[in-house]
């Protein structure tokens, strides 16, 4: 074509022919799962395949991938339930080159908080669930909206996960949240507070003797028993400490000389002195 006039300078004719492709996935699949898809096709530029509602207008796509990516590819499927297809589309003309229907089936989710939950400390999550991508747990109020999260860990780091308490007291929910469509796919109730945490001394304990201490609380590896300085600070570096996880009750070395001392229940992540007991070192 010459652009100044428009006219034809040569011209060969050419013959179209039909083009075919197909594509090969599970016929089953978990709700918002990641799914390999196999295919053939011209790999057109940017075509692509794609997983919509079954019987969605041609053109519709949800999650895709480009067939330039190769075979197999995969795909985000929807956090939807029911009948679905795979398809194969040009990009050029939106058309569907074909097609395999998917039925996407209910995931399921668990999770276990097993140690009591301290505020501002750190706690562990066991869990078990689909692990799609980005999907995480959280800590929120008890029936926050769906979609709330504050300290969140993503599943892909494992489980168990750590999470950080907030710092007030009261009735919380620790959830599974897809990542997708933001849908809490299980929940479990928890309590965030120490309970009851006390001190208890077995006789009068000696300068350079032994301190028996029995004592009662979370037990967490991140929790001492310490003894410092009568009317120390709260951050005060302790005189001895043995951690809670060796269980009550549990001994200490006594301070060399005699006074006036106290025994803290502390939990170092939050720094918190969750009880105190006054005693004296003859």
């Amino acid at each position: 074509m010459l652009q100044q006039s428009g006219r034809t300078l040569a011209s060969q004719p050419i013959t179209l022919l039909p083009v075919s492709a197909s594509v090969t996935a599970p016929e089953e699949a978990v709700a918002g799962s990641v799914i390999e898809v196999e295919w053939e096709g011209p790999d057109n530029p940017k075509d692509y395949i794609t997983i919509v509602e079954a019987g969605a207008p041609e053109g519709s796509y949800t999650d895709y991938t480009r067939t330039s990516r190769g075979s197999p590819l995969t795909l985000t499927a929807p956090d939807a339930l029911g009948n679905f297809e795979i398809r194969y589309v040009l990009q050029q003309s939106g058309r569907t080159l074909a097609t395999q229907p998917i039925r996407l089936t209910p995931a399921t989710a668990q999770l276990m908080v097993n140690a009591p939950i301290v505020p501002s400390g750190e706690f562990q999550v066991e869990w078990t669930g689909p692990d799609n991508p980005k999907d995480y747990i959280t800590i929120v109020e008890a029936g926050a909206p769906e979609g709330s999260y504050t300290d969140y860990v993503r599943t892909s780091r494992g489980s168990p996960i750590t999470l950080e308490a907030p710092q007030e007291p009261g009735d919380y929910e620790v959830r599974y949240v897809i990542q997708q469509s933001g849908r809490t796919l299980a929940s479990l109730p928890v309590s965030v507070g120490a309970g009851e945490v006390s001190l208890a001394l077995e006789g009068t304990p000696e300068a350079g003797g032994v301190v028996t201490v029995n004592w009662q609380g979370p037990g967490r590896y991140e929790d001492f028993i310490q003894i410092v300085a009568a009317d120390a600070p709260e951050d005060a570096d302790a005189i001895r400490e043995a951690r809670a996880s060796q269980g009550s009750p549990l001994q200490l070395f006594a301070p060399a000389s005699p006074g006036p001392y106290e025994l803290r229940y502390k939990a170092s992540d939050s720094g918190e002195v969750l009880a105190r007991l006054p005693f004296s070192v003859e």
